[in-house]
C-alpha cells in the first residue's frame, strides 16, 4: 500500500511539474515573448526518465531495509556482539575499584544531593564507638535529594575516609530503587547492615557504623 501510494503520488508530481511549464509558458507567450506553446519533449522526457530512477532507488532501498540478514550477515553480528561482552567483563575484572561496586565518593554525593542548610552539618566532626575509638567523620545533611531524582525527602549521611558509608533517609521508594538512585546498582556491600524504618531505610555500607555500636555522634559532642 505504501508504495503504490508513492508511485501514485510520483504520477502527481509529474503531473504538476508538466502543467508548471505548460503555464510558464503560456505566460511568457502572452507578455510578447517569442517563446513556443508547448514544452520541449525532450525536457519532459529526462524529467520523467530522472523521477522513475528516484523511483526505482526508493523501492531498492525498502526491499534491502526488510530484508532479513544473511547467515554471513548474522554471524559476524554475533561475533562482534560476543567481543563487546567480552571486554566489558575484562574491563570489569581488571578494574582498580575496591571489592563491591557500590563506592560512592564524598564529593560525587555532594555534587549531586542538596545539603539541608537549615540543619547542623559536622564536617570532621568525631564518632565514639562503644569500645572506646574515635574516628573522624563528615556527619551531613541533606534535602530534595538527588538533583537528578527526588529520591529522599531528607537524608543524613556519613562519609568516613571520603566515603559514603551510612546513610539514613526518608523515603517511599524500595529498597532497589532507592539503592539505584545513587548509582549503587552492583548491589550493596556484603556485611552491610540495612534498617527498614516506618518513612525510609538506615544502611550501613560498613558495619561498623550501625547506631547500636556507637556510642556518640559528631552532634553529642560538648
Amino acid at each position: 500500500m505504501k508504495r503504490w501510494k508513492l508511485r501514485n503520488r510520483t504520477s502527481i508530481l509529474v503531473t504538476l511539474l508538466l502543467a508548471g511549464v505548460l503555464s510558464g509558458c503560456g505566460a511568457k507567450g502572452s507578455g510578447g515573448t517569442n517563446v513556443a506553446s508547448s514544452p520541449n519533449s525532450a525536457s519532459v522526457e529526462d524529467l520523467e526518465a530522472k523521477m522513475e530512477k528516484a523511483q526505482q532507488e526508493y523501492e531498492a532501498a525498502l526491499e534491502l531495509q526488510d530484508a532479513p540478514l544473511s547467515d554471513e550477515d548474522f554471524r559476524k553480528t554475533e561475533e562482534e556482539r560476543a567481543e563487546i561482552e567480552s571486554w566489558m567483563k575484562e574491563s570489569a575484572e581488571s578494574s582498580p575499584m575496591t571489592e563491591f561496586i557500590s563506592v560512592i565518593s564524598k564529593e560525587d554525593f555532594v555534587l549531586g544531593n542538596t545539603i539541608n542548610e537549615e540543619l547542623t552539618s559536622y564536617e570532621g566532626g568525631k564518632i565514639e564507638f562503644k569500645d572506646g575509638s574515635v574516628v573522624t567523620v563528615d556527619y551531613m545533611h541533606f534535602k530534595e535529594g538527588n538533583k537528578l531524582w527526588y529520591s529522599y525527602d531528607y537524608a543524613t549521611v556519613l562519609f568516613f575516609d571520603e566515603k559514603m558509608v551510612k546513610i539514613q533517609a526518608e523515603t517511599t521508594l524500595d529498597l532497589a530503587t532507592f539503592q539505584n538512585s545513587f548509582g549503587m546498582m552492583g548491589g550493596l556491600p556484603d556485611d552491610a547492615v540495612i534498617e527498614e524504618l516506618d518513612n525510609g531505610f538506615d544502611i550501613a555500607l560498613d558495619p561498623r557504623f550501625v547506631d547500636a555500636n556507637i556510642a556518640k555522634f559528631p552532634n553529642e559532642w560538648d
